[in-house]
């Protein structure tokens, strides 16, 4: 897999889970390669949200060989 559909996918699936989180998700900021606490490929992408009003950026950690993806703080 390319880092390109790596990164595609690791979007996609973060905004997923601002909205499973009912986060108004506006888009993407950026993202870059990171590792979990393993050692495991993981890909961090900060998120521009919607939430009372007003528009914050949240992170989420997106863990390749899973497909999970996780927001870390809202």
């Amino acid at each position: 897999m390319s880092a390109g559909t790596t990164a595609s996918a690791a979007e996609q699936a973060c905004m997923g889970a601002g909205r499973e989180r009912d986060l108004d998700v506006i888009g993407v900021v950026g993202s870059r390669s990171a590792s979990d606490a393993n050692g495991d490929a993981s890909r961090d992408v900060m998120l521009r949200v919607r939430r009372n009003g007003a528009e914050i950026e949240v992170r989420c950690n997106y863990v390749s060989s899973t497909g999970l993806a996780r927001i870390m703080l809202i």
